[in-house]
Order: C-alpha cells, then sequence, then structure tokens
C-alpha cells in the first residue's frame, strides 16, 4: 500500500513540476532524474509483490513517463539522460564478468558450445527463412529483387539473434541468483555476443557487396571489428590488473575508485572504437578467476548497483519507440511470434544434443528472449550504411526490441525461479 501511495503521489508532483512549472535546462534535467528514481523503484517494488520482475517497473516507468505516452520527458530530455548508459553497461559487464568462473565454465563447455551455436544458426535460419517468405508483404521490400530480398533477410537474422545481456545480469541480480542454470544462461549470453559480433561482420560485409557499387575493399570492416573485439579484452586484462593491485592493498574509498575507473573508461572507450561491455567483462573475469577478491568485488559492485540500475532501465523504457511499434505492430508481433519459436526449438536441440540437464532444456530459452544495445547498435549501422531502406529496418527493429524487452524479463524471472536458483523471490 506504501509504495502504490508513494507512487500516485510522486507522479502527481512530476505532473506539477513538469508541466506547470518552468526551469532552465540544467534543474528539469535533475529533477527527471530524481523522478525516474523514485517512480522507478517505487513501481518496481509495486510489480515485484505481483511477481513481476522489478526491472520491469522501471521499463513500465520511464514508458509511461517518456515522450509517447504522458509526456512529462521530452525527446532532448531523455537524450539528455542516456549519459548514464555507458556507466550503467559497464557497471552490468563488471558484475557479468564476476559471475563467470573458470572451472565452471570448463565443467559446463559442452552445454555452452552445443546451445550457443545451435541457437545462434537455428535462429538466424528460420529469421531469415521468414522474413525472405514475407517480402511482399513488407514494404520496403517489395521492389527489391530476390538477391536484394536474401541480403536484408540475413541482416534481419543476425540482429534477431542478438539478446540483452544488461536485462539478463539486472533479472540474476534482482533475485539474487546462483546456480548451474543461471551460470549456463549467462555463460551462453556472452559467448553468444561475442560470435554475433563476428558473424554480422560477415554478413554485413556481404550485404554490401549485393547493395553498393563502391569499392569496398578499403572499409576493412572485418579488420575493425576484429581489432574492436581483441582490443577490448586486451583493456580489459589492463583494468582487471588495475582493479587487482587496488583491492589487494586496500586502500580506503575502493568503491568511489571503482567506480571512478567504471566511469572514465566507459566514456574513453568509445572514442577509440573498443567495446565497454567486453572491457569489464573480461576484468570482472579476471578478478573472479585468478585471485580471491571475486566477491569482495561483487560486493561493492553491487552496493551501489539499485539507483545506476533503476536509471538505465528508466531511461531505457523512456527511449522505446512507441510511435514505430505502431507503425508496424503487425509485422514486429509476426517476427516476435517467430522469433520466440526460433528461441524455443533451438535452444532445446542444442540442449537435447548435449544432454542438459532439465530445467535447462524446460527453460533456459525464456533466458534469451529480451533484447538491447546490441541489436539496436547493429540496427543503426544498418540504416547509416543503406540510406534507402536502413530506416525502415530501424523502425520494425525498433518495435520488435520494445515488444521484447517488455516480454523478456518477465519470462526470464519466471524461468530462474522455476530452475531453482532464484535467492530472492518474495
Amino acid at each position: 500500500m506504501f509504495e502504490f501511495i508513494g507512487f500516485f503521489f510522486i507522479s502527481l508532483v512530476g505532473y506539477l513540476t513538469f508541466f506547470s512549472a518552468r526551469f532552465s535546462n540544467g534543474s528539469l534535467v535533475t529533477f527527471a532524474v530524481g523522478f525516474l528514481l523514485l517512480d522507478g523503484y517505487l513501481l518496481g517494488r509495486l510489480l515485484f509483490k505481483i511477481k513481476l520482475p522489478k526491472l520491469t517497473g522501471y521499463i513500465v516507468v520511464g514508458i509511461l513517463f517518456g515522450p509517447y505516452v504522458f509526456g512529462f520527458l521530452t525527446h532532448q530530455t531523455v537524450e539528455k539522460l542516456r549519459m548514464i548508459d555507458d556507466l550503467a553497461l559497464s557497471v552490468i559487464a563488471l558484475s557479468a564478468g564476476g559471475e563467470l568462473r573458470l572451472n565452471q565454465l570448463k565443467e559446463d563447455s559442452k552445454v555452452l558450445i552445443s546451445i550457443t551455436v545451435v541457437q545462434t544458426l537455428g535462429m538466424f535460419a528460420i529469421i531469415t527463412g521468414l522474413v525472405y517468405a514475407l517480402a511482399p508483404a513488407i514494404g520496403f521490400l517489395k521492389e527489391m529483387n530476390a538477391i536484394r530480398i536474401l541480403g536484408v533477410a540475413m541482416i534481419f537474422g543476425i540482429v534477431l539473434v542478438t539478446k540483452s545481456p544488461s536485462t539478463t545480469i539486472a533479472m540474476i541480480s534482482e533475485l539474487k541468483a546462483k546456480g548451474k542454470f543461471t551460470e549456463i544462461v549467462l555463460g551462453i549470453t556472452i559467448l553468444k555476443d561475442v560470435i554475433v559480433i563476428l558473424f554480422f561482420a560477415l554478413i554485413f560485409f556481404l550485404s554490401k557487396k549485393i547493395f553498393l557499387t563502391d569499392n569496398l575493399a578499403e572499409n576493412n570492416l572485418l579488420l575493425v571489428l576484429f581489432t574492436e573485439l581483441f582490443g577490448s579484452f586486451l583493456a580489459g586484462g589492463v583494468i582487471g590488473w588495475l582493479l587487482i593491485v587496488y583491492l589487494k592493498r586496500n586502500i580506503p574509498y575502493v568503491s568511489l575508485f571503482i567506480l571512478g575507473v567504471l566511469f572514465f573508461v566507459s566514456k574513453f572507450a568509445p572514442l577509440i572504437h573498443l567495446n565497454i561491455l567486453l572491457i569489464f567483462i573480461m576484468a570482472g573475469f579476471i578478478v573472479e578467476n585468478f585471485t580471491p577478491l571475486g566477491t569482495h568485488l561483487l560486493r561493492i559492485v553491487d552496493r551501489s548497483s539499485l539507483i545506476i540500475y533503476v536509471l538505465f532501465f528508466a531511461v531505457a523504457g523512456a527511449s522505446l519507440n512507441l510511435i514505430a511499434l505502431k507503425e508496424t505492430w503487425l509485422l514486429a508481433l509476426i517476427i516476435v511470434g517467430i522469433r520466440l519459436f526460433a528461441v524455443w526449438s533451438s535452444t532445446l536441440a542444442g540442449s537435447v544434443l548435449a544432454k542438459a540437464q532439465d530445467s535447462i532444456r524446460k527453460y533456459s530459452w525464456m533466458g534469451f528472449i529480451s533484447q538491447a544495445g546490441v541489436g539496436l547498435g547493429l540496427a543503426i549501422l544498418v540504416e547509416r550504411t543503406f540510406p534507402g531502406w536502413g530506416a525502415d529496418f530501424k523502425t520494425t527493429i525498433l518495435a520488435i526490441i520494445a515488444i521484447n524487452q517488455i516480454v523478456g524479463p518477465v519470462l526470464f524471472k519466471y524461468a530462474l525461479i522455476k530452475s531453482g536458483d532464484a535467492r530472492a523471490i518474495s
């Protein structure tokens, strides 16, 4: 009851503030941060009491009060709040790396590899085939020849293979989930992202050959992506070593130091085309597997994560383009439905081949539904590279991501509970 009253009161204060008062831009952004934190936290608590993920509450607050529903936050305010994105992804990735334990990965390597490979190839084949078959009903594909339709269909296929590591890790953190099921889902999530980036590079290169007539060799797309991949792992190794040195010396203000490192690297790394997720996954992995300090690091990160998670997912909700969803909802729903089938069938096939435990066979597919940063980033790259049809492609992908990001956390929470790994479920 307290959460409901608080949510109603804070929402009313937000209404009066955003629509009745006149602030400067800086003050409005500052107020928006506090508003999203309070209302997101309260709605998260409310939904948690009815067995829904807190994460869903954070996202729903962003959707409700963002530009497309009640309009409390303007597009300009939301863009200014996106400054939290890189820091949040850094925190999420560091936690993920700290949860990857080498001995357990070796023990489960057969299951990890089997599900990752079968799921990636199976989803890619099913979604590519679906888009190719639906081409006559998809406006921007109607006038293309068969080869070009296949090129676009393959890009659809690989972009929709991606999932959201940030959502997966946030749900694991929220439910304090630990166990074999959680480790395997997290391991596949991270391993698959690396594979998808490489796979996308190849398909993207072939599609540019199909659509563009200029000399493609000079773009060196594959070289750039490989450099980003291995450069990020190298940078992660350096950051991991730095964290180990600091933690071993037991210097005061360790939380501030770690947040400082996260903030600095999250702002600097994109300038030299390094991947923040890969950097901090590697850093957390090194601290966890090569020192006894992994638990200490995770405890420090966990103390700072709640505020960052609430704001990050609330802003993500506010950024979901509901106009895009309105324009392409039927096509998006069809593709989402087929994607769900593709995830379920390919994950089941991979787990059966690996003779995985029953909980993996029955429920692990629910951990691979959510989509966010990686899929959106690839869609933006497609839009910039293919201006003729890229905007329509991105609009469709945005609609699909919006649906998956709402449905995914709910399904994954159910899976964590049914697997027995969830510790905080009441």
